[in-house]
């Protein structure tokens, strides 16, 4: 299971706000974890009754049928686990060579800025 929480518009810094799709930040939790996962589903079937009854009932239903089966072989989870480690390890890669793009970016705008102050000064 992976739980995900965005987090709310007081917790984003007042310059840092999402604008787009990919700036929005969430805190996670990923497990495997039978105990948490049954009442993780619990507390999401709770919270989303007021918004959206009938797909509420309809998870709870689905639920205790999951809850009452029997002879559940366990699921090899090898390939799940390694694809989406794979992709958190190229998005990670990702944002490290973004971030460095970035900081040069801001380093050739601060020469830039240097330069024109020189010229500007040649000029007077």
């Amino acid at each position: 299971m992976v739980l995900c929480h965005e987090l709310s518009e007081d917790e984003y810094l007042s310059n840092g706000k999402a604008t787009v799709d990919i700036e929005r930040k969430f805190y996670g939790l990923w497990t495997f974890a039978q105990a948490l996962v049954v009442k993780a589903a619990e507390i999401v079937t709770e919270r989303l009754q007021p918004y959206n009854p009938v797909l509420a009932d309809a998870m709870k239903k689905q639920h205790q049928e999951i809850l009452t089966t029997e002879n559940i072989a366990p699921t090899d989870m090898t390939d799940v686990v390694s694809r989406i480690v794979s992709y958190l390890q190229t998005s990670l890669q990702q944002m490290i060579a973004i971030n460095r793009k970035a900081k040069e970016l801001w380093e050739l705008e601060g020469q830039a800025l240097r330069v024109s102050r020189n010229l500007n000064a040649n000029k007077l």
